[in-house]
């Protein structure tokens, strides 16, 4: 690409945490950015701006201290997380995962609470035990249908979801508490199950019922 930017974009971040997760978010919007100039050659500047007041706005913005770091797309911004990288957005609609893998996790982590964030566990418990990610090329795409009773981007915005959840009791994992998790497995070096041996109803003999049998045809 050209020395010369075709668009300049200032990413400013608080540093308040305000709404949690801060870094990991900023982090996310700079790699999308950085991708996308990278996939369609277009020049960019991108300059970072951490604001020491917590806030910036048009008015007080030429008044705000606060460190700018300028860099191009041929910079590899993408700093080493503290654990491993997965592919962990809405993996819950989108992981295969064999039997045997299965077992040998046991599964989900059966917690009572909403199951925002347990198909993430899933990953980081498989990763540890050995159980190689791999992502499956462009011609085996799958898509996610949208389902307005749980996450949406909506939703966060609206609170929606957090607020349903709240007035009825029901618990949510944050994504610091994911994060905490995910380093303690990093920290330990191997996976953390969460079941005990009687995971997924197997102290239970559950009855079946046989509608109708099977008709064999030769």
């Amino acid at each position: 690409m050209t020395s010369v930017p075709y668009l300049s974009i200032v990413a400013a971040a608080r540093n308040d945490n305000h709404g949690g997760n801060m870094l990991r978010r900023m982090q996310i919007f700079i790699s999308g950015v950085i991708t996308q100039a990278r996939r369609y050659q277009v020049p960019i500047e991108l300059i970072i701006w951490l604001v020491e007041q917590g806030f910036i706005n048009s008015s007080t913005s030429s008044r705000c201290t606060g460190t700018g770091t300028r860099i191009t797309p041929e910079v590899d911004l993408t700093p080493p997380l503290p654990y491993a990288k997965l592919h962990t957005i809405t993996c819950g609609d989108f992981t295969l995962l064999s039997k045997t893998d299965c077992l040998a996790i046991r599964g989900y982590a059966e917690w009572e609470m909403y199951s925002f964030h347990l198909d993430s566990i899933l990953l980081y418990t498989a990763h540890y035990a050995g159980i190689e990610e791999e992502i499956l090329n462009d011609d085996m795409r799958a898509y996610h249908i949208e389902h307005f009773s749980g996450w949406t981007p909506e939703a966060e915005r609206s609170q929606v979801l957090d607020n349903r959840l709240s007035s009825l009791g029901i618990p949510k994992l944050t994504m610091e508490q994911l994060d905490a998790i995910a380093r303690l497995m990093e920290q330990l070096g191997k996976p953390i199950l969460f079941n005990d041996e009687n995971w997924g109803l197997n102290q239970h003999t559950l009855p079946e019922t046989v509608i109708a049998p099977a008709i064999v045809q030769h």
